[in-house]
């Protein structure tokens, strides 16, 4: 019954977005699909099949223990007020957004020695063959499996004067799904168990490519298919030439760091950055939510009160229980 519940949930869903479709007549449902069945398969393996979990269980432990490192710089900048069981118990501004930092330099130390490089080309072709993606687009969703949505565009800058607004739409999208390694790094520090985030970043890719795909499909392929059977040459050229450049990726791994600890340098900065943006965000919306909450506390309400009765058919065909 769950199960069937489950799957109802993402019909509706795919349906809702499907009804906001600029050009519902254009959207290749056959990529959908395929990408459907893809995240179904993924997340079959990972979660039913004994050598999918064996193998989630050791990369989640591989990822954790990593990211354990992290408690080494902490430790040596705070001393006891990085200890979980001080007395002051745990600050979330020191153990959690510390530990953003380091993530932060790992991941640029990596993208500068082309690691990530190398694993998104990989991963981004193979998105790309199965779903019929352009590179650049199949890149840039692979890319957020480790980078934030602040980050992964920087890989394809240089195209996106020649990417069609389908494509735009697809950078834009992915970027809000991402689950980097801060993101993830930060929900495994609240508790979250590694593996569900393992899963849930494995899915981003082909999660976001259905909803943009669904919402703005390639209709400029369309128009060049249309200009090529009037048998005007000249344009059809033109028109592929354009899409050409973008077929051909290549990612700067150096960009404008000198060597690897320049890079590193910059990530660790980049990373403080991110940590006091996330602090700064989180002091202003749950004051901000407190404040709403006293003014609505007069009439016995709450914010998210009002907002559980709105938002729970949704939870409801998600799965959630009843009692949350």
């Amino acid at each position: 019954m769950q199960i069937a519940l489950n799957l109802l949930g993402i019909v509706i869903l795919l349906l809702v977005t499907y009804l906001f479709s600029s050009s519902k007549k254009d959207v290749d449902k056959k990529m959908i699909i395929k990408a459907f069945i893809i995240q179904f398969i993924i997340a079959f393996i990972l979660v039913k099949f004994p050598l999918g979990r064996l193998a989630l269980q050791k990369v989640s432990d591989i990822v954790t223990s990593i990211l354990s490192y992290g408690a080494e710089g902490i430790s040596f900048v705070f001393g006891s007020l990085s200890e979980s069981n001080a007395p002051t118990g745990s600050i979330f501004g020191i153990q959690v957004l510390g530990n953003v930092i380091f993530i932060s330099a790992l991941v640029a130390a990596l993208y500068y020695l082309g690691v990530i490089g190398f694993v998104v080309k990989g991963i981004g072709g193979a998105v790309g063959n199965i779903l019929g993606t352009s590179k650049v687009e199949s890149f840039v969703a692979v890319a957020n499996m480790f980078l934030g949505q602040t980050e992964s565009p920087i890989l394809v800058s240089k195209y996106l004067g020649n990417m069609s607004e389908s494509e735009i739409m697809l950078v834009l999208i992915s970027g809000m799904g991402s689950m980097s390694a801060t993101v993830l790094m930060g929900y495994s520090a609240m508790g979250i168990p590694m593996e569900y985030l393992l899963i849930g970043g494995s899915l981003v890719p082909f999660g976001s490519i259905i909803i943009s795909k669904l919402l703005l499909p390639e209709t400029e392929k369309v128009t060049r298919k249309v200009i090529e059977s009037n048998g005007d040459t000249a344009t059809v050229e033109a028109e592929y030439a354009a899409t050409a450049v973008v077929d051909e990726v290549s990612i700067d791994n150096k960009g404008d760091n000198a060597n690897l600890i320049s890079a590193v340098s910059q990530g660790a900065m980049d990373g403080l950055n991110m940590a006091l943006g996330i602090g700064a965000s989180l002091i202003a919306i749950i004051g901000l939510v407190a404040l709403v909450n006293g003014v609505l506390g007069i009439v016995g309400l709450s914010l998210e009160k009002i907002l559980s009765y709105i938002f729970s058919p949704i939870g409801f065909l998600m799965g959630v229980p009843k009692e949350n």
